[in-house]
């Protein structure tokens, strides 16, 4: 498929979205770093981790999205593990195709994985199967509002079409302590709207505004 914006910014961020679900980044909150300096080994039981991205595909190619979670297992196994439990990630192509990811939520639970994370839209049958194990979805944006009240879902960023209303329902669902915007200085008037909608909701939050120089919106979008 043809490289433009959106998709570069797709395939860099497979790689950093990708390693921060590996390592347990949930909403609100991140579990603890894993131990052991560089070549110490792992001595139990692995950890199973299930990447799922579209490969044969007409409409998308994206295998380094189960690459870069190989990499980035490669690397924490070199330095102990999680905790002495070396990470294993098992890839599924879900090829866009609803029975297909449904398959690789499937999967996950036949390999025993503690979540399952990459690149696709689950259907609600998808979150369904994955609730009845106990699997976390950790996606990386959460494009459906199915993701955003199913309690096995933790999306780490959204899409501009749910963005507002759909950060502060995620946060309003796992009961944040404390929230914080981050919006491009070409977007600061939604982030202040954002805030505005979790002070109705209770909550109290802050703005962070990151400085872009861009002229085109089009990229974020």
């Amino acid at each position: 498929m043809p490289l433009t914006p959106g998709s570069i910014r797709r395939t860099l961020a497979a790689a950093s979205v990708t390693a921060l679900a590996l390592a347990g980044v949930v909403a609100c909150g991140s579990s603890s770093s894993s131990t052991g300096g560089a070549g110490a080994k792992t001595s139990k039981s692995p950890i199973t981790v299930l990447v799922t991205a579209p490969i044969n595909s007409p409409s998308s190619s994206l295998p380094q999205w189960i690459d870069a979670g190989k990499i980035y297992a490669k690397q924490i196994n070199a330095k102990g593990g999680w905790d002495g439990h070396p990470v294993n990630i098992v890839g599924c192509d879900n090829q866009v195709i609803p029975t297909v990811m449904l398959n690789c939520a499937r999967q996950a639970i036949s390999v025993h994985a503690i979540a399952m994370t990459g690149f696709a839209i689950p259907s609600a049958a998808v979150l369904q199967t994955l609730q009845s194990a106990n699997i976390p979805w950790v996606n990386g944006d959460a494009v459906t509002s199915i993701e955003l009240q199913s309690p096995i879902s933790f999306p780490i960023d959204v899409t501009a079409l749910y963005q507002s209303t759909a950060e502060v329902a995620l946060a309003v669902k796992d009961k944040c302590a404390s929230t914080t915007v981050l919006a491009s200085s070409l977007d600061e008037a939604n982030g202040k709207v954002e805030l505005d909608a979790l002070e109705a909701q209770g909550y109290k939050g802050s703005l962070d505004v990151v400085p872009d120089t861009a002229t085109d919106l089009s990229p974020y979008l």
